[in-house]
């Protein structure tokens, strides 16, 4: 998420979204133990955040 800058390119993204609908791929906050961080490796904390506060899940699938 942050190859070139040291802001999260998924945030980015996000606050340039105007749809309704996001499908998120990857590890999200609470569904991993991944350590030093709870947040997982696919998105930033503060990406996870904002979508959190922005969208409502209504489907999560682990495989």
């Amino acid at each position: 998420d942050f190859e070139r800058s040291e802001e999260s390119m998924a945030l980015q993204c996000l606050s340039h979204f105007t749809g309704d609908t996001i499908i998120h791929v990857g590890e999200v906050f609470g569904q991993t133990i991944c350590r030093p961080g709870a947040w997982g490796r696919s998105t930033a904390d503060t990406f996870q955040i904002e979508l959190a506060n922005t969208f409502h899940r209504i489907l999560q699938v682990c495989v």
